[in-house]
C-alpha cells in the first residue's frame, strides 16, 4: 500500500470529484477528523411504555422526553415523534393533541411541533388513532437539548396516550363481499410493528402498541376489551409462534 501527500485536489474539467469506484469503500483513519460534509453524529431513542391520562384542555407532560447536545452550531437534529395506540374517549374523532417541545439547558421551553390525533372508529364514546411525526430542529448551539411531549385533551374528555388493549382487526374487515367463509388470521409481532395476514396476504400493519413488554396484561382475541366489535363468527386451531415468522413462512400456512 501507498501513500500520496497532497494538500489539494481538483477535478480535470468540470466541477465534480470522483474518490473510488462502485463498491468501494472510503475510509478516515482513526483520529482524523473531516469538515465539509454532512454526518450523521448521534442517534438517540428513548420508549414510554406508561399509560398517560388527562382531560386538561391545558397541555401536561406524558413523561416521556430525551435529551442530546449538539456538536456544533451548525447541528441539524431530526426528532421522530411515534406514540402508538393513542386511544381517545370521546365521541369526536379530532379529540387528542401532542405537542413536541424543546428547552435548551439553562434556556425556556419552545414548541416546535404540533401532532394531532385522529379517530379510527366511530363507536360512540370511543376512538383510537396512532400519532406520528417527524421534525428537523436546528437548535444553533452547542448547548444540551431537551426535548419533550405534552398532550392535551381538545373537548374536555377523557385522553390516553399508551393504550394497550388496541385492535389491529378493526382495520382489516372480512371478507370484503360480505359472504360467510373461513379465514385464517395470522398477527405477527415484529421489532415495533404488528402485522395482519389474512390468508397469507398482509392486510394491515400499525406502530406496536397491543404488546408493549407487559408480562401481566390481558389480551383479547375476538372482540375488544369492553366487548365491542366483537366478530361474527367462531374461533378454532389457536396457534401460537415463539418466534416471529417471515412472509414466506407465514404464506405456507395456506388459507383456512
Amino acid at each position: 500500500m501507498g501513500t500520496i501527500f497532497v494538500d489539494n485536489l481538483e477535478p480535470q474539467s468540470g466541477t465534480s470529484l470522483t474518490l473510488g469506484a462502485s463498491g468501494d469503500s472510503i475510509s478516515l483513519a482513526s483520529g482524523a477528523t473531516q469538515s465539509g460534509f454532512g454526518k450523521i453524529g448521534q442517534v438517540l431513542n428513548t420508549v414510554h411504555n406508561t399509560q398517560k391520562s388527562t382531560t386538561s384542555t391545558s397541555y401536561v407532560d406524558m413523561g416521556m422526553s430525551l435529551a442530546i447536545t449538539p456538536t456544533s452550531t451548525s447541528s441539524k437534529i431530526l426528532v421522530q415523534v411515534h406514540l402508538n395506540g393513542a386511544f381517545i374517549n370521546t365521541s369526536s374523532s379530532e379529540g387528542i393533541q401532542t405537542r413536541l417541545q424543546v428547552t435548551p439547558s439553562g434556556g425556556s421551553a419552545a414548541t416546535i411541533a404540533v401532532y394531532n390525533g385522529y379517530g379510527l372508529q366511530g363507536e360512540a364514546n370511543s376512538g383510537s388513532a396512532t400519532i406520528s411525526g417527524s421534525t428537523l430542529h436546528s437548535p444553533s448551539s452547542t448547548s444540551e437539548q431537551t426535548y419533550k411531549i405534552q398532550l392535551r385533551s381538545k373537548n374536555g374528555n377523557t385522553v390516553i396516550l399508551g393504550q394497550a388493549s388496541w385492535n389491529i382487526f378493526n382495520r382489516a374487515r372480512y371478507p370484503d363481499n360480505g359472504m360467510s367463509r373461513n379465514a385464517r388470521f395470522v398477527v405477527r409481532k415484529k421489532g415495533t410493528t404488528i402485522s395482519l395476514f389474512v390468508n397469507g396476504t398482509l392486510r394491515s400493519t400499525t406502530p406496536d402498541c397491543i404488546f408493549s413488554g407487559e408480562t401481566e396484561g390481558i389480551m383479547y382475541l375476538g372482540t375488544r376489551d369492553n366487548g365491542q366489535r366483537a366478530i361474527n363468527g367462531t374461533l378454532s386451531n389457536l396457534d401460537i409462534w415463539h418466534l416471529a415468522l417471515t412472509d414466506e413462512q407465514i404464506q405456507s400456512l395456506g388459507v383456512a
